[in-house]
């Protein structure tokens, strides 16, 4: 091994032995993680980290050894770099150790006391006008003593002043912390503040950085997941391509595509002139099986790998990737002429929306109403929209807990956006949803559930643009109550004092 850069306080007079190293992992690129047993002031081990071979490896080894170095005499807390080298024409990092009990507890973040260091550290280091560029959980390590690190540095810049790149770190952190409740974005919000501004946090202080923390991090969700999708679609490859999850489920290929013919081999869940659904079972487990027939003699999106199985396949990973819970696609294909399949899991437990919602009354009633309203204005933040957001296409699981109750399915028609959805794609959501609750449901409860999903709907000027058209298009549509009783009359309700009401 040659040492190319080290620090002045380097003891050793000859580099570390790599025969003996313990490797931990590898990375993207080619990357690899080490532990070398050598003794020194960084304590009994050394952790390398490797970039591969190449000039390429070479400058990104380099630019983040210089800096962690600059980092560390800024005052920010990373791992100590102890030098820069090349072994066998790879390069790499020697860096502190913190050793095997260090980790990266992603689920210990969401409890109020790790919210309030993560803020806290961030707003450190915006103080100190540093821009970490990658500042997300997985980036994050917590040692032995509680103290949290940051790593990967590659993208890091000294000396900025420059607002939205400090709000691009808030961003990525938001990002993958989300979904949160308001209480716990508070809490976020004001460590972060309290920190970079050096003072106590007001109320409202607390709020404008909890707003702007939400809207950040929905931003980079949108953004990040629209090239994930576009990356998922690359993939595809032929004419009529097909995804299976396992080799055993495309043996039996042709056992999916029959209709049952009897109890033992299934049963049918719905005969359409545009889908068929059937639920059979497949070894220890029940799968339901949809196929989209085929309704023109010539389209040329099934040629495309583009047909009603695969844009449902897609549209759930796109769900799953942004935190909403849909049941599991396990395969997707298509045959020329005969239309596409879709396998997904069987959802147990589950009852539509609209039988749920019965089940219910007063406040258990309101709870579900308004874990409904939470989730589709998340779903609408995070540039989803449904185009079929009726209650037969939500089922809730009254035995999970409050929060993960409600599982989205039917995707065909879902589309995917990098910005939010307007209020006027976000009136035709609501409509359908709003058009198809059981007339059991009072407009009292409803009026409860559209102040949850955004407070601004049920001001005078927001009733009178986007309220009263929503209701008279639920009006219009073929289901079975119609709302006439609040047509009669406007709402004009204050906004809730909730941590999360005005977000």
């Amino acid at each position: 091994m040659t040492l190319l850069r080290h620090d002045p306080a380097w003891p050793l007079e000859n580099p570390p032995d790599f025969t003996r190293a313990e490797k931990l992992g590898d990375g993207v690129g080619g990357r690899r993680y080490l532990r070398l047993a050598q003794a020194g002031p960084w304590g009994s081990t050394l952790f390398a980290k490797e970039f591969g071979s190449g000039g390429s490896a070479r400058r990104a080894a380099l630019r983040e050894y210089q800096a962690a170095v600059a980092l560390c005499q800024a005052g920010g807390t990373t791992p100590h770099p102890w030098g820069l080298y090349t072994e066998q024409g790879r390069y790499g990092l020697l860096l502190q150790d913190l050793g095997p009990e260090s980790r990266k507890p992603s689920h210990l973040f969401l409890e109020l006391g790790w919210l309030s260091q993560v803020g806290a550290f961030l707003g450190r280091l915006h103080r100190l006008r540093i821009a970490h560029g990658d500042f997300h959980l997985g980036n994050l390590l917590v040692d032995g003593d509680g103290s949290l690190h940051c790593i990967d540095l590659r993208r890091l810049r000294l000396d900025c002043n420059h607002e939205p790149t400090l709000i691009r770190d808030v961003a990525w952190l938001a990002a993958d912390l989300e979904p949160m409740d308001g209480r716990r974005w508070l809490t976020l919000a004001g460590a972060y503040a309290e920190a970079r501004f050096q003072k106590p946090a007001s109320s409202a202080e607390r709020k404008h950085w909890a707003a702007t923390l939400l809207q950040a991090g929905f931003e980079r969700l949108r953004h990040h997941h629209a090239n994930l999708d576009r990356r998922a679609r690359r993939r595809l490859q032929g004419a009529h391509p097909q995804i299976w999850a396992s080799p055993s489920l495309q043996e039996r290929r042709t056992w999916l595509e029959q209709v049952p013919a009897g109890e033992s081999e299934g049963r049918s869940l719905k005969q359409g002139s545009r889908s068929q659904v059937q639920r059979k079972r497949l070894d220890d487990r029940e799968v339901v099986v949809k196929h989209f027939l085929l309704r023109k003699a010539m389209d040329p999106r099934n040629r495309l790998g583009r047909s009603k199985a695969m844009d449902n396949y897609f549209a759930i990973q796109g769900l799953q990737r942004r935190g909403f819970t849909t049941a599991g696609a396990l395969a997707a294909w298509s045959r020329p002429g005969a239309g596409s399949w879709l396998v997904l899991e069987y959802l147990d437990r589950h009852t539509p929306l609209q039988k749920a919602i019965l089940e219910l009354e007063g406040a258990a009633r309101l709870e579900l109403l308004r874990e409904l309203a939470a989730s589709i204005r998340r779903l609408h933040r995070a540039g989803v929209y449904y185009r079929d957001l009726k209650p037969s296409n939500l089922m809730v699981d009254l035995q999970a807990p409050p929060g993960r109750r409600l599982t989205f399915i039917d995707h065909d028609r879902n589309r995917f956006r990098r910005n939010e959805i307007g209020p006027q794609e976000a009136r035709r959501d609501l409509a359908a949803l709003h058009a198809g609750l059981p007339a059991e449901v009072r407009a009292s409860e409803r009026m409860i559930a559209l102040r949850h999903y955004d407070c601004r709907w049920l001001r005078r000027s927001w009733w009178r643009r986007w309220i009263r058209p929503l209701l008279q298009e639920a009006a219009e549509r073929r289901h079975r109550w119609i709302p006439r009783r609040l047509l009669s009359g406007e709402q004009n309700q204050a906004c809730p004092h909730e941590p999360d009401g005005g977000l």
